[in-house]
This record gives C-alpha cells, sequence and structure tokens, in this order.
C-alpha cells in the first residue's frame, strides 16, 4: 500500500502475481483517485496448506469523486509464489473487493 501511495507503481506491481499484473495496471487510476491517510491489516485468512490467504483491510481515505473522508473494509487474495518465496496480490484489482 505504501508503494500505491507514493506513486511508485513499478514497486506496486511486483507484489501482484505475473497473470494479473496488465489488469492491476490498468486499474490503477481508479485507485489513485484515494488520497489514502490510513490502511490497516485486521484479519488474515490463510488455506490450509498455507499457499493462499484472504485479508481484510482497513481504509480510511479521501476520495476526489465524492469529496468526503470515508472508511471502508475490503478485502484481497493472495497466493504464495514459491519461485520468489514470497507472498503476491492474487487479483487484478487494486481496490479488492467488498
Amino acid at each position: 500500500m505504501r508503494s500505491l501511495i507514493r506513486g511508485d507503481d513499478a514497486t506496486a506491481v511486483a507484489f501482484v502475481l505475473p497473470k494479473h499484473q496488465g489488469e492491476f495496471t490498468k486499474n490503477l487510476d481508479t485507485l489513485r483517485a484515494w488520497h489514502v491517510s490510513n490502511a490497516e491489516v485486521k484479519t488474515i485468512f490463510p488455506d490450509e496448506e498455507m499457499k493462499s490467504a484472504v485479508a481484510s483491510v482497513a481504509f480510511e481515505f479521501y476520495s476526489d469523486a465524492d469529496g468526503q473522508v470515508k472508511s471502508v473494509k475490503r478485502y484481497f487474495r493472495w497466493e504464495f509464489n514459491e519461485k520468489i518465496n514470497a507472498w503476491q496480490l492474487a487479483d487484478g484489482k487494486p481496490y479488492g473487493v467488498n
């Protein structure tokens, strides 16, 4: 999230599985309209094999679209990439899902 807040797209994309990086990059403009002031991981639900997980993240942000400060909880799917020994986002949506 820090890389997105700073506008460091290359670092943000590196945390995304390669098959989703194109979609993620196309969707970055939507996220740029969110001026995030706080992001906090609330829960992480891994599968039994520890190969994938769903994380809930609470955001506080100001939206250009409606001019209000909002708080939302979004969910993100992650997969463990054994080739690089790291967790990567398993979705092309940088703003997660409800």
